[in-house]
This record gives C-alpha cells, sequence and structure tokens, in this order.
C-alpha cells in the first residue's frame, strides 16, 4: 500500500500526499481538514484515530473489528445514532463499499451534519464506564455474600 501511495503522490501531487511515519502535528491537522478519515485495519484492540476523528468533525469510515466496532456507529445501520461508516468485510469490496456509502452520506449536507455532531458529541471519558464497573463489582459482592444488601 506504502508503494502505491506514493505512486499516486508522485503521479498526483496537487491531489495526494504521501507521508511516511508518525508526525502529531501533521496528524491533527489531518483530522481537522478532513472530510473523511479511513482507518481500515485486521486487527484493532481499541483504536484511537477514529475517536480522534470524530472529535474534530471528521466521518470515520472504518473495518468492522475490535475497538472500531466498539466505538464507531454504523450511519447506514443505524440513521439516528450513527456516528460513521463500518465495512462488512476486511477487503478491498468491503471497505469500497463502505467508502461508498459514506461519500453518498457526505453529499447530504443534513445527513452530514448530523453524522459530525454525534461523532463530535460522543463521550470517550472513564465516568460512564468505570460506574457501570463499581455497579457491576457491588452485584458481585452481594452475589457472593460478602456484603448484605
Amino acid at each position: 500500500l506504502a508503494d502505491w501511495a506514493h505512486w499516486a503522490a508522485t503521479e498526483w501531487p496537487e491531489h495526494v500526499h504521501f507521508a511516511e511515519g508518525y508526525n502529531e502535528q501533521l496528524a491533527h491537522q489531518i483530522f481537522a481538514g478532513s472530510d473523511l478519515f479511513l482507518m481500515p485495519s485486521r486487527f484493532e484492540p481499541c483504536g484511537l484515530a477514529q475517536m480522534q476523528s470524530m472529535a474534530y468533525g471528521t466521518i470515520p469510515v472504518v473495518t468492522d473489528v475490535g475497538g472500531l466496532h466498539d466505538t464507531v456507529i454504523d450511519a447506514d445501520a443505524d440513521r439516528r445514532n450513527g456516528t460513521g461508516f463500518l465495512a462488512k468485510s476486511v477487503d478491498v469490496p468491503g471497505v469500497v463499499d463502505a467508502l461508498h456509502r459514506s461519500v453518498r452520506a457526505w453529499r447530504h449536507k443534513q445527513r452530514r451534519r448530523g453524522i459530525q455532531r454525534r461523532g463530535m458529541s460522543a463521550d470517550w471519558s472513564w465516568t460512564g464506564p468505570a460506574a457501570h464497573h463499581i455497579e457491576l463489582y457491588e452485584e458481585m459482592i452481594q452475589e457472593a455474600g460478602l456484603v448484605q444488601a
């Protein structure tokens, strides 16, 4: 893929830029200035980039694996809560389909704005998960008979 990206950047320098490696400042500029953020991955235990893209209002297009599945709600499968687009399969046809669906949604300003707003308002803090874990621990302690209800 890197070879293709180098070729594309050479072939169409006015439209394609390829930077290999990680650059923090460039990453923020990309998130802030992009319409869509493509993150194809075969394995992703968590993933932060899709959450960063949503925070900037950039719509993520991701494969339906691991933490990407947990953090991106497909806007076609759930039009009221969707925050991005999930590729149904981790292959070229799956990713291309997700890209096509995202571009169709992006072209409709009202729909695009809704997806962006939902992504930007997502709460990635530990407040909700921590409260849920405390509830689970309290239930387990009660069920084990270690504390009386």
